[in-house]
């Protein structure tokens, strides 16, 4: 599903298998959050952000993702670390070899992401945090067609490190690196999307 696009009730409800209440139900609540836009006569869309909004919607999650992660590292514990660790093994499996399909990486990125701020004791900045994480990985999978082999490499030494760094409660670089991690993508995501038309003010 790309910015800008038609969502028609009557497709989703032969692609998803469900009843027409939960579309519509999941629609009013994507237009809550403003992920989708209704118009009439027009019905409902996926919202085409301009380039300013998708700068501001990666910068927030980024230093709400940064605040988890700085107070995980403060409280975090042996299972903490476990758990942290477990979720770099996977990601090891997928990231240290050839590009594999979005749907396998996702999950397994989602995984270590979660595990370094799962220690974080601020339940409610944690639901907060995901609704933002969600936002950003819809723009990131856009991306993802674009992405090589080496990129993802590099992306491993990055989440290598980021690990290293945590259970060694090296804070400040932590989540400095972490920071450079979310935003390094930021405004090349940018351009990508306004090349291919998918942001409002794009050719």
């Amino acid at each position: 599903i790309l910015p800008g696009e038609k969502l028609h009730c009557e497709n989703l409800k032969h692609q998803l298998d469900v009843g027409m209440s939960p579309i519509r139900e999941a629609l009013a609540k994507l237009t809550a959050t403003n992920l989708v836009t209704f118009e009439e006569h027009k019905g409902y869309s996926v919202k085409k952000m301009n380039a300013e909004e998708l700068s501001d919607n990666i910068l927030t999650f980024a230093e709400i993702e940064c605040l988890c992660f700085r107070l995980a590292i403060e409280h975090g514990d042996d299972e903490w670390e476990g758990n942290i660790i477990s979720a770099l093994h996977c990601l090891k499996k997928i990231e240290s070899g050839r590009k594999v399909d979005y749907s396998v990486w996702a999950p397994l990125n989602e995984k270590f992401h979660n595990a370094l701020v799962s220690a974080c004791p601020l339940h409610p900045l944690i639901q907060i945090r995901n609704e933002f994480y969600k936002r950003h990985q819809w723009y990131v999978r856009l991306s993802y067609k674009s992405v090589d082999s080496a990129t993802i490499q590099a992306n491993y030494r990055e989440h290598k490190q980021l690990a290293d760094l945590a259970i060694k409660k090296n804070q400040e670089k932590a989540v400095e690196m972490l920071m450079e991690h979310i935003t390094s993508g930021k405004d090349p995501l940018i351009a990508q999307l306004s090349t291919q038309g998918m942001l409002n003010g794009s050719s």
